[in-house]
């Protein structure tokens, strides 16, 4: 009964968005409608598949949710190829951040190609999907033709998203009980050829070392509901400067943000949190916001250690010492990644590391951090690539972001400010399968750089104006 609730009220909801975003972008040529669908579809993703096979019992059924994802893709790129007037006279203003990109993804390419690693042409295939997707992504973003209000909304849509998923994590929290477990969550793994790997039935991200639960509300793991908070707060705090009228809503939604990033108990996640408040201090050069971070983040760990349970003491000694399984086991598998750069700087092969879809865990060397990731597949070079693209979107936002007012500011700022709270996930998880907030970044990314070569242009042509009217 409760997965036939939830489908009606996650599915009803989905349906009709996907309806309206499909209309918008095939008979309108409103390409970035696609966005609007993404981000709520890959946030309830897991959720559905899960109530869907409980409700019918079918794992093929429950399984072809997920390809809407790329179905919704294809349409989009093709509404946008279709609404050209000439594509082979469109013209594409290339930034070096675009040239770099396509360099990284030429090189993708040559190992997909080419025959090197041990992993399956299928197993690669499927690896090379779920990149090329991100870069799609990232495509749209650049190629976006939007106004505020569309940017405006896609922010009310994330809060949504969060204010939706907050009850079922207040309720999970004060009854100490996994949403997923009433749901049939550990029935559609065995149903998949899965074994359950944690105490509760569930995978084993549902729980801390020290044994406490951690709740993931209508979110595939604890973690992506984590990132997606914190993607939420710093959608709410842009908003909240940049429109005066809601700003009372906009405080409730960061709340509720920060109750489902506590309610998750993520330590890298909750580590960024405050790590994106020093970072929003300097980038108002408000002192006092990154003197108020550092303040609260040490009441945040000395409370609890003095008037928590003996186990959560623990845990934070553990965590701080890196003594605990999960800390030990992120380690680990962060040396074995290295190791095996050093022997084979050149990388060894698509799909054979991390945990992302395509890769075989009998191949599997290292993981636990995304840039090393893409070191033991991609080699050094891809490594680096990959390190230049997330710290140069980084800087890149936050200059669009100082050069831009008023609402032209909310993108390049998540952007500048997520992006600088997820490096800690990117450092401790493979973090790029969290599809809502991959997805969403690299469009955000795509955009930010778009808005750049935007005020390029604009201030070249300025400079001109001014010197015809000197001569």
């Amino acid at each position: 009964m409760i997965s036939l609730i939830t489908l009606l009220l996650l599915g009803g909801p989905l349906a009709f968005l996907g309806y309206h975003c499909f209309k918008k972008i095939v008979f309108e040529g409103e390409v970035f409608y696609v966005v609007y669908f993404l981000v709520a579809f890959l946030s309830f993703n897991a959720t559905l598949q899960i109530v869907v096979f409980d409700v019918t019992g079918s794992v093929e059924i429950a399984g072809a949710i997920s390809y809407l994802k790329e179905l919704f893709l294809l349409i989009a790129i093709c509404s946008w190829l279709f609404y050209q007037r000439n594509i082979f006279t469109y013209e594409f203003r290339l930034y070096r951040y675009d040239y770099v990109a396509l360099f990284f993804l030429a090189i993708v390419l040559a190992f997909y190609i080419l025959p090197i690693g041990e992993a399956s042409f299928a197993n690669k295939t499927i690896y090379l999907k779920n990149l090329l997707v991100l870069a799609l992504m990232y495509f749209l973003g650049r190629n976006a033709q939007i106004n505020e209000n569309h940017v405006v909304k896609l922010a009310h849509l994330i809060l949504m998203i969060i204010v939706v998923a907050f009850p079922v994590a207040l309720l999970e929290k004060l009854l100490y009980t996994h949403f997923q477990s009433v749901i049939g969550y550990t029935d559609y793994v065995i149903a998949k050829g899965g074994e359950p790997t944690g105490r509760f039935g569930l995978q084993y991200t549902f729980q801390a070392s020290s044994g406490a639960k951690r709740f993931a509300s209508i979110f595939a793991s604890p973690l992506e509901m984590a990132t997606v908070a914190i993607l939420a707060i710093s959608a709410a705090f842009i908003l909240y400067r940049t429109n005066m009228r809601l700003r009372l809503l906009y405080v409730f939604a960061g709340i509720m943000a920060f109750c489902c990033l506590f309610f998750s108990f993520s330590r890298a996640p909750i580590a960024a949190f405050f790590l994106m408040l020093v970072y929003i201090g300097y980038l108002y050069g408000y002192w006092r916001y990154i003197l108020g971070a550092c303040v609260l983040m040490f009441f945040f760990i000395l409370i609890p250690f003095f008037f928590g349970s003996q186990d959560l003491r623990f845990f934070i000694i553990d965590t701080i010492t890196f003594a605990d399984p999960s800390s030990m086991g992120h380690v680990l598998d962060w040396v074995i990644g290295i190791e095996s750069m050093v022997t084979n700087p050149e990388g060894i092969g698509m799909a054979t590391s991390g945990n992302a879809g395509g890769v075989d865990e009998a191949l599997q060397v290292g993981g636990e951090n995304q840039f090393i990731v893409f070191g033991v597949q991609f080699g050094v070079l891809g490594m680096l690539l990959y390190l230049w693209l997330t710290v140069k979107s980084i800087t890149l936002s936050k200059k669009v972001f100082k050069s831009s007012t008023g609402k032209d500011q909310v993108v390049p700022f998540i952007t500048t400010t997520f992006k600088v709270a997820f490096l800690l996930s990117l450092m401790t998880a493979n973090a790029e399968i969290y599809n809502a907030v991959a997805y969403l970044s690299w469009w955000m990314v795509g955009y930010s750089i778009q808005r750049l070569s935007v005020l390029n242009h604009k201030s070249t042509e300025s400079q001109q104006g001014l010197l015809t009217q000197q001569v």
